[in-house]
């Protein structure tokens, strides 16, 4: 992909996005054996560099993201849930709105839907629905025209 060339960029705003650009290209065309790949290569990145010098937040939120894909891909949607989690809980603490932290957002209220719309147990099917529903409701609020809303709530509506 043209992102490949920006990669090794010595500017860490261009290489950061434009690996960014590869993990959401290869998500898009649901390319996973890559998309796994790579994630896993930066998330560890990520992990050696907590003691040193660190990757940004916005990239490490992305790589997660990534995996999380990977994982709901294989209908492994609790182990997605915990990746798409770490964006807002663990990376974005300070509320920088990024595409990433959007789409975590977004993808964490369709896997809480996801889970509760599989799940046989009445008291879990409600309890991930109220998750879905919490974390649209944060959805719509730090990004009001997110495109993410309606098939959010189009698919949460949906569930039974």
């Amino acid at each position: 992909s043209i992102h490949s060339r920006f990669t090794g960029d010595p500017s860490e705003e261009i290489s950061t996005n434009a690996l960014l650009g590869e993990l959401r290209c290869l998500s898009v065309q649901k390319n996973f054996g890559p998309l796994e790949a790579k994630a896993r290569s930066l998330i560890d990145k990520a992990e050696k560099a907590l003691k040193g010098a660190r990757l940004p937040d916005r990239l490490v939120m992305g790589a997660y993201n990534a995996r999380g894909d990977v994982y709901f891909s294989k209908n492994q949607f609790k182990e997605a849930l915990l990746d798409y989690l770490r964006g807002p809980v663990e990376l974005n603490r300070s509320g920088n709105p990024s595409l990433e932290h959007e789409m975590a957002l977004a993808k964490i209220s369709l896997t809480c839907g996801r889970i509760s719309a599989e799940s046989k147990d009445p008291t879990e099917k409600q309890e991930y629905r109220g998750r879905a529903m919490g974390w649209l409701e944060e959805l719509k609020r730090v990004y009001p025209a997110s495109p993410w809303v309606k098939k959010v709530g189009d698919e949460l509506s949906a569930i039974r």
